[in-house]
């Protein structure tokens, strides 16, 4: 649960390997792009380098902004390093409707042990509203090696985003 970044270099639509070898990932950004300013196609991270093995993750199109690239994953997640203890501030989330009730939970697992389930952090009440947040009197800490990471659902098809604020020492 090292820290490292890597800048590869697409070219077009071939596979093109990464220099180190990944365990666990907390996000894929787009560092730099064409006329457009924004990936012009899905960007794909496959499990092994030569693109086949399965999708790990992607940056999308789309998803923020219709015939868009985003410039970078939304995985909702956050490894805490085995050294290290992080403090959850604040929750908040937007969506694009009414929802009858929107799902949110913010929950911990220890990517590093074998079996243990996830456990709930934290779930706030989140009844048709189009966005809100909690900030919380009482951070919540979570003391790694622990991988912190945001759900969310709709029960009706609205685009929800979510997001959490830490810090981390």
């Amino acid at each position: 649960m090292t820290a490292v970044s890597e800048t590869v270099t697409l070219n077009g639509t071939t596979a093109v390997a990464t220099v180190h070898s990944y365990q666990f990932i907390e996000s894929l950004t787009v560092s730099k792009a064409g006329s457009g300013g924004a990936n012009a196609g899905t960007i794909t991270l496959y499990v092994n380098n030569s693109g086949g093995g399965g999708t790990i993750t992607t940056i999308g199109v789309g998803n923020v902004i219709a015939g868009v690239g985003d410039n970078q994953t939304f995985l909702g997640m956050h490894y805490v390093r085995a050294s290290k203890t992080c403090y959850i501030n604040g929750v908040a989330w937007g969506l694009d409707g009414i929802e009858p009730s929107v799902g949110l939970l913010l929950r911990v697992v220890n990517p590093l042990a074998i079996g243990p389930a996830e456990t709930t952090a934290f779930m706030p009440l989140a009844n048709r509203f189009v966005s809100g947040s909690y900030k919380l009197t009482n951070p919540i800490t979570i003391t790694g090696p622990s991988r912190v990471r945001l759900y969310r659902t709709s029960t009706t098809g609205n685009y929800i985003s979510g997001m959490f604020e830490y810090m981390e020492f």
